[in-house]
């Protein structure tokens, strides 16, 4: 899932109780751990979801272990003390276990670091600025957890995202989608593929999409582009290969030129999907043989 950019979340700061800055010099990182902290805000900055910042606000940056790994936590309780509540209800649980009553079928699936691909409104990031234990201070470019209205942001936009999916087939909660259905079959369309006796195909509906796709004019579009793509990639032969003159216009300081070559590899994948082969499902019962393909660069 790419960031998106159409709707930045805005907390509300213009309507806010107080519009003082909150700040707490607590930057409590024990020693023994501030190598990792510092890598973890390197790694932060580099993606864009941090940067460097001026602001008079300071919210305490902690470190937690959860599931075995370290992870920054931010304090917000003084920011979400002055943020007013967004009008918006998340859906309960017995909301969501009255709408699958009677489904048979289900699959959940989680979106990765789903508050990170949506854009913190630029008029409120200075509002969730830190400091670290080296004196450096950073804000989020990013919706961040622990923010009063970024779960109730969250769920409203995805809810857009899944359109008429929503109540036919598909539920979200926050972070969580759930697919439900009555039959298999149903549930691979709804999944985007068609089961068969001769295999799985890809859904016609579904792959319309793909080949509708305009010619992309920026990284962002050629990386939505091959994002929808790639979960067709088992149906391309060679897709790695196929989409390199793609991804290789995604390459840091390499500038955008759209040539014949990149035109051709976008309407090869494009042409690939529209028409894609059967995949059989193997038979447990059968002899298996497994192949290997090495690629080998350099002499020994």
């Amino acid at each position: 899932m790419g960031s998106r950019s159409r709707h930045p979340h805005e907390k509300d700061s213009s309507n806010s109780k107080q519009d003082t800055p909150r700040h707490d010099e607590r930057t409590l990182i024990p020693f023994n751990l501030r190598n990792e902290f510092r890598r973890q805000i390197a790694d932060l900055e580099k993606v864009g979801i941090i940067s460097k910042s001026n602001s008079q606000y300071n919210t305490p940056a902690l470190f937690v272990k959860q599931k075995e790994k370290w992870r920054l936590v931010l304090d917000f309780r003084k920011l979400n003390e002055i943020t007013l509540t967004q009008d918006f209800v998340i859906p309960t649980l017995d909301d969501i276990l009255h709408e699958i009553l009677g489904s048979n079928y289900f699959s959940a699936l989680d979106m990765k670091s789903a508050f990170n691909q949506i854009p913190l409104h630029f008029a409120d990031r200075h509002k969730t600025a830190f400091s670290t234990p080296d004196g450096d201070k950073y804000e989020f470019n990013r919706l961040r957890f622990g923010l009063k209205n970024s779960p109730k942001a969250f769920q409203l936009i995805a809810q857009e995202v899944l359109g008429d999916l929503l109540h036919n087939g598909a539920l979200v909660y926050i972070d969580d989608i759930i697919l439900f259905t009555k039959t298999i079959n149903e549930h691979f369309e709804l999944l985007g593929f068609v089961l068969t006796p001769e295999g799985i195909l890809i859904d016609k509906d579904k792959s319309v999409s793909i080949n509708d796709f305009p010619v992309p004019t920026d990284q962002k579009q050629i990386k939505s582009f091959l994002g929808c793509c790639n979960f067709y990639r088992r149906y391309i032969k060679n897709f790695a290969k196929r989409a390199l003159p793609l991804t290789n216009l995604l390459r840091k300081d390499t500038p955008f030129e759209w040539t014949s070559e990149t035109q051709e590899a976008f309407d090869d994948i494009r042409e690939a999907i529209l028409n894609p082969p059967v995949l059989a499902l193997p038979d447990p019962n059968a002899e298996l043989q497994r192949t290997l393909h090495l690629a080998v660069s350099g002499q020994f």
